[in-house]
């Protein structure tokens, strides 16, 4: 009969559970959690008082303890807009290690007031090692709990990054230190969810408008040192966002380290192609980095002009790179030794007639005032840029270096290249962040996949090709 009764009261306690959705609720999952896994100490009352019932029910306590756990690491979310399983895993990550770190914070004087002998003789007559390893369980059911919200948040979050992943590994035994990596995360995690969210509603807001579905399909030309990929796209999650908002997108496929005039003619091959298979007269192009300068040639010295509407350049050293006069200081052995081990690779993976060397010294100025006297712009042909600016060496880690020197010899800059190198035809500006960021070359072509505070790079290339569209582009 006592064990029916135990196990009645597992399933009562299992119903209440559900029934309040406790895993859903802030407020009620912290009393829960503070108070249910006080086992020991139950069980320690139930052998004093009812002796009868202290096993069955203190049997009973534990199975219920480890439904509501359950209940509590398994939970995700809900919310108005759908949102993608990967922040609501996440969000439900955060909930779990605040609620546990403040069930943890409730047992504290909760702790030493047991453990005062004025309390217990008056008030719960239990011996202190049993008051003890009644807390043991408890802060480690709730450590348990706060170590599965931390992981959780570990495995899903974009924005945490490599660095702060690793200082969560060194120091995710050492007290204190970890409760402080963790309240971080959550701040991290709160931040990418109001991101999400935001951009989820704003996109439920224009799903039928089809804001980036220009009169003529958009063409992608890459920068140096890298090639179009199906399985990892040089432009990150820029393309997704602007197919979901009516764009047609085409990529140049030109070498990493072609020239510019072996460039030029792929891209002319490929804009063909596009030509063919839409039915369209012209195309739009959008080129970051070198690229931009693959397009004016091919616009100007092949004289296809009259197939392009519109060239929009994304930080493309129309002026030439300062890197490149410092780079003029390294011996030509070295320079030709890391060529030659470029040209090797990039031969490997896709290029045909990669010439490192070559490439590079043509982003340096003086080459390309030549370029430019010779690639004049054609009359048919609208020409806008844009162009970046890192805040400090920090921005970026990728670009720590470049942007320490050019920062020593020149002005604003992303990286790579200055905002003045980047001004051609109608300058629109330095893309920039709210914050002490700033934004590097990369960012500009979402190369990491992360989302800034006040920043939304992908969003940027929805309102360059709306505005094309309004255009008449």
């Amino acid at each position: 009969m006592t064990w029916l009764l135990a196990l009645g009261a597992v399933w009562a306690m299992s119903l209440l559970m559900l029934l309040t959705k406790v895993a859903h609720r802030f407020w009620l999952s912290l009393i829960w959690l503070s108070l249910l896994p006080h086992g020991v100490a139950v069980h320690g009352l139930l052998r004093q008082y009812l002796p009868a019932y202290a096993t069955p029910f203190s049997v009973a306590l534990v199975l219920s303890t480890m439904v509501f756990v359950a209940l509590f690491l398994l939970h995700m979310p809900q919310y108005p807009l759908k949102l993608s399983r990967r922040i609501r895993i996440m969000m439900g990550g955060r909930r779990i290690f605040l609620v546990s770190l403040l069930a943890g914070l409730v047992n504290v004087p909760l702790c030493g007031l047991l453990l005062q002998p004025a309390f217990r003789a008056q008030v719960i007559d239990l011996p202190n090692e049993t008051i003890i390893w009644d807390f043991v369980v408890t802060y480690s059911i709730i450590a348990l709990c706060a170590y599965v919200g931390a992981l959780r948040i570990f495995f899903t979050s974009r924005r945490l990054g490599v660095a702060r992943r690793l200082l969560l590994i060194l120091f995710a035994w050492v007290p204190l230190v970890n409760i402080g990596l963790g309240i971080w995360f959550c701040v991290i995690a709160k931040k990418e969810f109001v991101h999400d969210y935001l951009q989820t509603e704003l996109q439920a807001e224009r799903q039928s408008s089809e804001i980036c579905a220009t009169r003529y399909p958009l063409l992608l030309l890459h920068g140096v040192g890298f090639r179009d990929y199906d399985f990892l796209n040089y432009w990150g999650r820029i393309p997704a966002l602007l197919k979901k908002n009516g764009a047609t997108v085409f990529y140049g496929h030109q070498q990493a380290w072609g020239t510019i005039e072996d460039n030029a003619v792929e891209i002319q091959s490929a804009l063909r192609g596009i030509l063919a298979e839409t039915g369209a007269d012209k195309v739009n192009i959008i080129a970051h980095s070198k690229g931009g300068l693959d397009a004016r040639y091919l616009i100007s010295s092949l004289r296809m002009g009259p197939y392009v509407a519109s060239l929009t350049t994304m930080s493309t050293p129309h002026h030439g790179s300062e890197l490149l006069q410092v780079l003029d200081k390294l011996p030509m052995r070295i320079y030709l030794k890391v060529c030659g081990g470029l040209n090797a690779y990039f031969g490997a993976v896709g290029d045909h007639a990669p010439d490192a060397y070559a490439a590079s010294r043509q982003l340096h100025p003086d080459f390309l005032r030549k370029f430019n006297e010779d690639n004049p712009d054609a009359p048919e042909v609208y020409y806008q840029s844009y162009g970046a600016q890192m805040k400090s060496p920090l921005s970026s880690s990728l670009l720590l270096a470049p942007y320490a020197i050019m920062k020593s010899v020149s002005t604003h800059n992303d990286g790579l290249v200055t905002i003045d190198s980047a001004k051609w035809g109608n300058y629109r500006g330095a893309l920039q962040s709210t914050t002490v960021r700033g934004i590097s070359h990369g960012d500009l072509i979402d190369l990491v996949r992360q989302d800034y505070d006040g920043f939304n790079m992908a969003e940027e290339y929805v309102k360059i090709v709306a505005e094309l569209k309004n255009m008449g582009f």
